[in-house]
C-alpha cells in the first residue's frame, strides 16, 4: 500500500483545504497530528475524507484534482440548418442536461451562425434555462443570406442538481427571415464546463472515481 505519509517528514504539510472527519482542514495536515493514519482517500462526490488504517488499498493510476476545474460536463451540436424564423426560437439539438455539484462555477458557451434574408437585420443568440436568460449576443447582418457567427458565454453558480441549458435565436430588429446555419465542419454547439469552486481554495470536494492522494 502507498501511504500519503511515506515521503513526508515530521512537520511536513501534506494537503490544505480538505475535510477530515467532517472538519475542514484550514491549515496543512502534519504527520505528527495523525500518528495512526496510514492513508487518506477521497470518497466520491462527497468531499469527505475516509481514513484507511493499516490494511490494503488499491491505488488508482492517476490521482485526481481536488478543487480545480472539472472540465466538460455537457455538450451538444447540430450540423444542419434550421429555419426560417423571426420570433425567438429554441435551437434544435442545442439543449444539454447536466448535473451541477454544490458550490461550483459553471461556464456555458454557445456558438451559432445566423443569416437573414435581408441585409442589415439584427439577430441574437441567447443562453437560457427555461425562461431565464443568462446572457445574449447580438450582431447585425451585412449581406442578405450571408451568415455571421455569434458566440455567447455565461458564467453562473447554479444550485446543486439537474439543470437543462439551451440556446435560442431571434431576429431582434429588421424585416427578414432568419436561418440558423450549420455544417459538419462548422457546427452550431453548446458547451457546459465546470470551471472550479465558487470560492477558490475552499476544498472539500472531488469528482470521478475514489482517489488516493499520495
Amino acid at each position: 500500500m502507498q501511504s500519503i505519509w511515506e515521503n513526508t517528514q515530521i512537520g511536513d504539510p501534506v494537503y490544505q483545504g480538505l475535510t477530515l472527519g467532517g472538519l475542514h482542514v484550514g491549515t496543512p495536515l502534519v504527520k505528527e497530528d495523525y500518528p495512526g493514519l496510514r492513508a487518506i482517500r477521497l470518497v466520491d462526490g462527497t468531499g469527505v475524507l475516509a481514513v484507511d488504517l493499516p490494511g490494503s488499498y488499491t491505488v488508482p493510476s492517476t490521482p485526481g484534482a481536488v478543487d480545480g476545474a472539472r472540465g466538460v460536463i455537457g455538450y451538444s451540436e447540430r450540423t444542419t440548418d434550421q429555419g426560417t424564423f423571426t420570433a425567438e426560437t429554441d435551437l434544435t439539438g442545442l439543449s444539454v442536461a447536466v448535473t451541477a455539484a454544490t458550490a461550483r462555477r459553471i461556464r456555458i458557451t454557445g456558438q451559432v451562425r445566423l443569416a437573414s434574408s435581408i441585409g442589415g437585420d439584427r439577430v441574437s443568440v441567447n443562453i437560457k434555462e427555461g425562461t431565464t436568460r443568462f446572457n445574449a449576443s447580438l450582431l447585425s447582418t451585412v449581406t442578405a443570406n450571408l451568415g455571421i457567427t455569434l458566440v455567447v458565454q455565461a458564467v453562473i453558480t447554479p444550485t446543486a442538481g439537474a439543470h437543462t441549458y439551451k440556446l435560442s435565436a431571434a431576429r431582434s430588429n429588421g424585416t427578414g427571415n432568419v436561418t440558423s446555419q450549420a455544417l459538419a465542419d462548422t457546427p452550431a454547439f453548446i458547451l457546459v464546463e465546470d470551471i472550479g469552486p465558487v470560492t477558490p481554495g475552499g476544498g472539500g470536494s472531488t469528482v470521478g472515481p475514489t482517489e488516493l492522494w499520495y
